[in-house]
């Protein structure tokens, strides 16, 4: 009797829970963007928004360079998503800056403000006698309207840069595979209480049996064994793939000596502080970079926390260089502003919401408030919406690119 008396207590216990819980998420997740009058650079809500604003750019650059080019690519069925790029020729080139924005789309917002702040901030110490300014806008167009991470097909961008596909061994990432059901499931999502209770179970799960490190490396490394699944490679170059692989030869092949290349990202590492993500291709250490960009948090080979992907595209630059010989000074790094955090629980929170949104994305939801959840969790984790982290991400963004730029002989003071 008594059995079934705590049976019942904790059965009605869970019950309620199940009907608060989803609540008590949706108004602590609500996504909002902040008064703008309230910010002092650019954060646009819609790609409409951030194209727009960055077609604008041209009128400065033209106000500096004789010869500003732009260029619009449209990428998929819709015309009016395009990769825009403007590239500004010096009087005496001798070195070029070379912007990309909105690779993994959704990323695109934060690196449409933070062109915004270059322009404000960096832009003005530029040497614009002796540096080119290469600029791409949202590399994956469909991405960044859609607020979703990869492109139309779903492929991830940051996967998709391989420089021999016929070499490529598909079924590289055997951790992929290994915790396959972990990250893709084939159903809709279900009432968000019990998703995200299933979802620890699963993680405890799977770290106890083939250890925290198979979870991590099956996701950031890459995948090219499942389309529907995250961080999915692709089997071929994708047309934005293409268009950069294009753009980034004409760059080295060009007559400057010397080549930096910041990739702007969102969602990895610590939220108070963007790091500097380089490759681990320069030759420089933690330390060196550190010291040498006078910068607290870059990533190099040599740091614990620094990891491989296959088919980058600041690795892919690297690896093109090499195959047309180009003797220019190459130096290409990822500028990445942290969301979640970078502990255990950021990490989780990471993985299930990418897992989320794309379960949403295939299979859709039984629940029209997990969907919302979904969705404004997945915002959340690629642009934050509190006008404080906003704000210190341009002032990051300043700090770190003086650093580069005048390491590296780009600005004029």
């Amino acid at each position: 009797m008594l059995l079934m008396i705590v049976f019942l207590f904790l059965a009605a216990g869970f019950g309620a829970f199940l009907l608060i819980y989803p609540g008590m998420i949706e108004s602590s997740v609500r996504y909002e963007h902040p008064d703008r009058e309230e910010s002092r650079y650019f954060f646009p809500e819609t790609y409409g928004e951030a194209k727009t604003h960055f077609l604008g750019f041209e009128e400065v650059l033209r106000d500096e360079y004789e010869t500003v080019v732009h260029d619009a690519f449209p990428v998929g069925e819709n015309e009016e998503l395009t990769i825009d790029g403007f590239t500004a020729e010096a009087a005496a080139p001798e070195r070029t800056l070379m912007i990309t924005t909105g690779v993994h789309g959704i990323e695109g917002y934060v690196g449409t403000a933070m062109l915004d702040v270059f322009f404000s901030e960096v832009y003005p110490d530029l040497d614009k006698e002796t540096t080119n300014v290469v600029l791409i806008h949202a590399v994956n167009p469909w991405g960044m309207a859609e607020f979703r991470r990869f492109n139309e097909n779903n492929v991830d961008l940051n996967r998709n840069f391989i420089g021999d596909w016929e070499g490529l061994d598909r079924e590289l990432n055997e951790a992929y595979l290994e915790v396959n059901g972990l990250l893709q499931k084939d159903r809709p999502l279900r009432q968000a209480a019990v998703e995200d209770t299933g979802f620890m179970f699963d993680v405890l799960r799977h770290a106890g049996i083939r250890g925290s490190d198979t979870v991590k490396d099956a996701l950031v490394t890459g995948q090219f064994t499942h389309p529907d699944g995250v961080y999915y490679g692709g089997d071929g170059d994708e047309e934005s793939t293409v268009y950069m692989k294009k753009r980034m030869e004409d760059v080295l092949t060009s007559s400057v000596t010397q080549l930096v290349y910041l990739d702007i990202h969102t969602g990895y590492g610590p939220r108070d502080q963007m790091s500097i993500f380089n490759t681990g291709q320069d030759g420089m250490s933690e330390a060196e970079a550190m010291e040498a960009f006078d910068y607290p948090l870059v990533f190099a080979g040599d740091s614990e926390s620094f990891y491989e992907i296959v088919g980058g595209i600041t690795e892919y630059l690297y690896v093109l260089k090499d195959k047309l010989g180009a003797e220019t000074d190459l130096f290409a790094t990822t500028f990445e502003f942290g969301t979640l955090g970078d502990g255990l629980l950021g990490s989780i929170r990471s993985m299930k919401y990418t897992v989320d949104e794309n379960q949403l994305y295939q299979n859709g939801s039984d629940s029209r408030r997990t969907e919302v959840i979904t969705r404004d969790r997945y915002m959340e984790m690629f642009y934050p919406s509190e006008l404080e982290w906003r704000e210190k991400a341009a002032d990051d963004f300043v700090e770190a690119s003086y650093g580069v730029l005048g390491h590296f002989g780009f600005l004029d003071r």
